[in-house]
């Protein structure tokens, strides 16, 4: 047991003679045999009766555990043994897990929730299979939520390390959703480590190098291009691979990521076709751990093509793109098929294909809430698809998105990764389309008036630009306010037809009918004052707090803002705000000047009917 505790090495000298012993004493190789047989109904209950004679049968001196203790014994050794896979990427330790534990299912909900650990942790893992690891989690996380009695503070500790492993994934992914993991986290004591490295995951996913401090990430440190932590890591990974073959894959994906940055591309090429070798998928091994095989992917189309290789480029890309659909694997694909179009573009000059294909990957991130640098790779991707077609408007309006997304990098290799694209705009004589990354943040901060800032409202005009749909516009400017205050989530209401209706949600629950009958409440008493103060977002007189608060079931807070701004000289109402509060607290002051330009968007384009006081 205590090889389980004390780190993957000790774990693989000792703990396989110990997991036998338990497949022994707990019946699960009387299981087996009885499960073979068709006509057996009830091979679990049968087996543990002929266990119980067996241990019964044999001398006292000679038994191994009694078979309850066996049991409880092994869905522990299969709890542990995931940490011990998951450090050495071991595929074929972790896929024998679940096996272990399913027997069993059927007698706790504890036991069920570590039968959906063991078979998400491969698929996440090994697979690229993180779609459906995260549905195995939620599953796991339901079932413990039925725990009561003595049993519910250790299925508490459950559920509290698999939605941190949810909320990794998710923050690696730039998806919103990891926020509410964070939230679920700080609220434990226990859990606050968890927490603090949760929270950095994040910050290094929206590029926020100070903020995310030492931690350091592959995929993060690849899109930002940032040589120095890619050495660094790389000659980490080299050594863990030393000690683990699992991590071969990985070790030559930086290696290749590394040169690749550095100019190498030659040695690029090598490091990554070996990589490809090693890990890209393969029905006839199943313990290939394919992990690193989509980052390897995308990086070879795209080193391909700075070596002149374009027609290999793009028979790499599409291979690789029809084996993601293939397999069913959704956000490992994207960096697949950003480097696809780009090739595409750049190779046959076929920019509407590319400008296609990268408006459906970005509506789909969008969709999903991801932000920061995964959004960013694809805002990027999409401008240079519009550089190379001479698309003067688009160029614009894509480099804009991106710039907002990369705005934390600005002086950091991420900035120097969007400088890059603003070379390659003035080699196309557009780089005055591209604003700079100082300029946008100096935007969000609430500065305004100089002539190299992209004005508040150009920023809502171009994150709103070619939607059509009303409700998506309401959730991507609800985005761009919660980013601009560093909210940890928020709800957006809007006044239409009369009355305010929820629309769009970011990183949290969908609203109650209670939360709702409270905005509508505050709305009503400050839209509509009887001589008090309104409390409205405005950019002169920003609130220091609002003594207004709601509390959920779970006691997390919740302050509402009035969204509004003038029209023809008049105060109108075009919804409310509802942000989550909490430490850090939301920068009212960064998100003004964004909430009133948003109002002002929303009600021009008649999303919002808005109200305005007699």
């Amino acid at each position: 047991m205590l090889s389980l505790l004390t780190g993957a090495a000790l774990f693989y000298r000792v703990a396989p003679a110990w997991r036998e012993q338990l497949i022994h004493d707990a019946g699960l190789d009387l299981y087996a045999a009885l499960h073979a047989v068709t006509d057996r109904t009830q091979p679990l209950a049968e087996a543990y009766a002929k266990t119980l004679e067996r241990y019964a049968a044999t001398p006292e001196a000679e038994r191994g555990y009694r078979p309850d203790e066996a049991i409880r014994l092994l869905v522990s050794y299969a709890a542990g043994a995931i940490t011990a896979g998951i450090a050495a990427l071991d595929r074929r330790l972790l896929a024998s897990l679940p096996a272990l534990v399913e027997p069993f299912v059927a007698i706790s909900p504890l036991i069920a929730a570590t039968w959906h650990n063991a078979a998400a942790q491969e698929l996440a893992s090994c697979t690229c299979g993180y779609e459906r690891a995260r549905a195995g989690w939620l599953e796991g996380i339901a079932l413990l939520s039925t725990v009561t009695g003595p049993s519910q503070h250790f299925a508490d500790g459950i559920r509290m390390a698999v939605g941190y492993g949810i909320g990794v994934l998710e923050a690696r992914h730039g998806l919103a959703d990891a926020a509410r993991w964070l939230e679920l986290l700080e609220a434990a004591p226990y859990q606050r480590v968890n927490a603090l490295y949760l929270r950095r995951v994040m910050r290094l996913q929206q590029g926020d190098w100070d903020g995310a401090e030492r931690l350091r990430k592959l995929a993060a440190a690849a899109l930002a291009g940032d040589v120095t932590n890619l050495r660094r890591l790389a000659d980490r990974i080299a050594k863990h691979a030393a000690l683990w073959p699992g991590w071969r894959g990985y070790a030559l994906l930086a290696e290749g990521q590394l040169q690749r940055t550095c100019g190498n591309y030659a040695a690029a090429c090598d490091a990554l076709e070996r990589c490809l070798v090693l890990c890209r998928p393969d029905s006839s091994d199943p313990n290939r751990v394919m992990a690193a095989w989509p980052a390897a992917s995308a990086a070879y189309v795209e080193t391909l093509c700075a070596l002149g290789r374009g027609g290999e480029a793009l028979a790499v890309g599409r291979t690789a793109r029809a084996e993601c659909e293939r397999l069913e694997l959704g956000l490992v694909s994207h960096e697949i098929i950003r480097a696809l179009a780009v090739a595409q573009a750049k190779v046959e000059g076929d920019c509407a294909w590319a400008a296609r294909v990268l408006d459906a990957l970005i509506e789909e991130q969008e969709a999903l809430g991801v932000s920061g640098l995964h959004l960013g790779a694809s805002y990027e991707a999409r401008t240079r698809v519009a550089i190379l077609a001479q698309d003067r408007a688009g160029t614009a309006h894509f480099a804009a998105l991106t710039a907002r997304e990369y705005r934390h990098g600005s002086g950091s290799a991420l900035g120097a990764r969007y400088e890059r694209l603003m070379d390659e705009a003035s080699r196309s004589g557009m780089r005055e389309s591209l604003p700079a990354l100082a300029s946008l943040q100096s935007t969000i901060d609430g500065s305004h008036g100089d002539s190299g800032t992209i004005s508040a409202a150009a920023l809502v005009a171009h994150t709103m630009h070619s939607v059509a749909d009303r409700d998506v516009r309401a959730a991507r400017g609800l985005r761009l306010l919660v980013e601009a205050c560093d909210a940890r989530g928020a709800y957006l209401y809007l006044h239409r037809d009369g009355s305010f209706e929820p629309v769009a949600a970011h990183a949290t629950p969908e609203p109650s009918s209670e939360l709702t009958a409270f905005v509508r409440s505050f709305a009503m008493r400050e839209a509509l004052p009887s001589g008090d103060a309104t409390v409205v977002v405005d950019a002169t007189d920003v609130p220091a707090a609002v003594e207004t608060v709601w509390l959920d079931a779970s006691g997390s807070e919740y302050r509402p803002l009035l969204l509004g701004c003038d029209v023809d000289g008049e105060e109108v109402t075009a919804g409310v705000l509802v942000l989550a509060w909490g430490e850090p607290q939301p920068q009212l002051a960064r998100v003004a000047v964004l909430a009133r330009a948003l109002a002002a968007h929303l009600l021009r384009l008649r999303d919002a009917t808005g109200l305005s006081a007699p």
